[in-house]
């Protein structure tokens, strides 16, 4: 146990550690595999962990489980992949010259030594410790591990949880307050430092309608609170600028950071952002030593920058194409954009590339188009509304991102795009996609195609939009049938002219701008054409009332 030789050593038993480690030896079915990590339970699917609290995963080891049910420990990468993974095994060192990692046993603290051939860094990243916050109790727990899982879930078995505070409102907060709310009926508030949920993935009009979901499900939703410290007694005090929370137990999730001190001690290179650098082949600034999953910087295909891209879909591609470099197959991992996807109760959002905010911060000219569609044939039953926005690059049309929120399918649109944005597309490129259609599935005419249609009127025509979070300052045309208005009144309206009329009593309106309203959006587009060419300042309010309302 004290010494061991590799032809490939691992430090890590997650998604790239061991994808590296399987793809390896099926190359080379010979070859001395080791993989070491200082946790007992690895490969553990951790974006599982908020359904494993929820009730709706009963065994948190199904995690670990393949899909035959055989357990991913030990004995399962011994005897169906040939690789000797030892657990509980600290890496402490590595010395790039000699080839060697020295390491710790934690069970008894003894020493061990391993040389290598190639290396892989597959080191993961930790959650984000907030100054004056610890982390680490039976009541104020990350959402990292198997263990943190257990802890809460165990807690709310025995009835010990009536009040949560969940600490951060991202991927994994949302998905925590759904769990604590929907399944335990627990009180659940929702604590971001940012004015919005969903930083960074959704800019915030498109967040608000996830906001609505959550409220609507009894979550309180605090905004612009950052978290000066977590105090722990008889209750958990949650201390914001507006004044202490108490609960019985707070989960913080407020991302992640890359562990690269292991590198950095070696002398391998790291980024700005804190991430080990890598080239498209996961091949590190040391010899032979590869690195991939969370603990390395991607490039990003929008801005062609470093980002952080924290996802287990990358991590495993990211492991094959190193082991694949390794024995002299051509494969690389380019540009990342990102896609993600998330679930919060009965309403999901995915995106990829950019928002517009951080376009914007980025240096990018970005503009946005907006829309509501139905998932299907319009009257095809129970179609469902989603709502979209389209980011692009001003006058070039080059993709930037593509947000969706719907309560039915998200991800066929945002993994389409994302093909595109990834090739580096354009708008146009988006009308030559080609869709399988019938009624039940899709409409003739994909959302994709009309955010493309109205991004080119946008940036050739001049059709310009009032976006769904903006104010209306503007006197406002409601042009839906006397039915649509009557069953959902608007109250920005300023008169009620219906489109089948507004031609006859155009004169009617006032002088100066205008905003007209439609309940999708497509026909205040029409208007915007034909009366925006007799006048100046006419602009449709983007997504219609459906969108603005977030009725979905």
């Amino acid at each position: 146990m004290n010494s061991a030789h590799a032809d490939l050593l691992v430090l890590g038993a997650s998604a790239a550690g061991l994808k590296c480690a399987a793809r390896y030896r099926r190359l080379c079915p010979d070859a001395l595999i080791v993989v070491i990590d200082c946790t007992r339970e690895i490969s553990v699917g951790a974006c599982g962990l908020p359904y494993v609290v929820s009730g709706d995963i009963d065994d948190p080891d199904a995690l670990r489980e393949t899909a035959f049910d055989a357990l991913r420990d030990e004995d399962f990468f011994r005897e169906y992949k040939g690789i000797e993974v030892r657990t509980g095994v600290r890496a402490d060192a590595v010395d790039t010259g000699a080839r060697t990692v020295a390491a710790t046993v934690l069970a008894d603290g003894t020493q061990a030594s391993f040389s290598y051939e190639r290396l892989m860094l597959a080191l993961g990243a930790a959650p984000k410790v907030l100054p004056g916050v610890v982390v680490g109790s039976d009541r104020v727990r990350f959402v990292k591990t198997i263990e943190d899982a257990r802890v809460m879930r165990g807690l709310l078995e025995r009835g010990k949880v009536d009040t949560v505070g969940v600490v951060g409102a991202g991927f994994i907060g949302c998905e925590m307050a759904e769990a604590f709310g929907s399944m335990w009926g627990c009180s659940v508030k929702l604590i971001e430092a940012a004015d919005q949920i969903l930083p960074g993935m959704l800019d915030a009009d498109m967040a608000s309608v996830v906001q609505k979901e959550l409220e609507s499900k009894s979550v309180q939703v605090l905004l612009r609170s950052p978290i000066t410290r977590i105090d722990e007694g008889d209750a958990v005090t949650i201390h914001v600028a507006d004044g202490p929370i108490t609960v019985d137990l707070a989960a913080v999730g407020v991302g992640v950071t890359p562990q690269a001190k292991l590198a950095v001690d070696a002398g391998i290179a790291v980024g700005s952002l804190g991430g080990i650098v890598v080239d498209e082949h996961m091949r590190t600034s040391a010899p032979d030593v590869y690195a991939a999953g969370d603990c390395v910087e991607c490039r990003s295909a929008v801005t062609g920058k470093p980002t952080l891209a924290a996802l287990g879909s990358l991590a495993n591609r990211q492991g094959r194409v190193a082991a694949d470099h390794m024995v002299g197959k051509a494969s690389r991992f380019g540009p990342v954009a990102r896609s993600t996807v998330v679930k919060v109760f009965d309403v999901n959002a995915a995106a990829t590339g950019m928002t517009h905010a951080d376009a914007v911060r980025a240096g990018i000219d970005a503009r946005s188009v907006w829309g509501t569609f139905g998932d299907r044939a319009h009257y095809y039953p129970e179609e469902r509304h989603m709502f979209a926005r389209l980011v692009t690059e001003r006058g070039t049309g080059r993709l930037v991102g593509l947000q969706v929120v719907s309560r039915g399918d998200v991800t066929r649109l945002v993994d389409v795009f994302s093909s595109v944005l990834l090739r580096g597309g354009r708008v146009e490129d988006l009308l030559d996609l080609e869709f399988a259609y019938a009624p039940p599935f899709a409409s003739a005419l994909d959302p994709l195609h009309h955010l493309a249609a109205m991004a080119m009127a946008q940036e050739q025509d001049g059709v310009e939009a009032v976006g769904p979070g903006e104010q209306v300052a503007a006197f406002c045309v409601d042009i839906r049938t006397p039915d649509e208005a009557g069953a959902a009144p608007w109250e920005e309206a300023s008169v009620h002219v219906p489109m089948g009329e507004l031609r006859a009593r155009v004169g009617e309106l006032p002088e100066g701008d205008l905003a007209i309203l439609c309940e999708k959006g497509p026909r205040s587009m029409d208007v915007v054409r034909w009366l925006g060419a007799k006048r100046g300042g006419v602009r449709y309010l983007a997504g219609g009332r459906s969108f603005r309302a977030k009725d979905l």
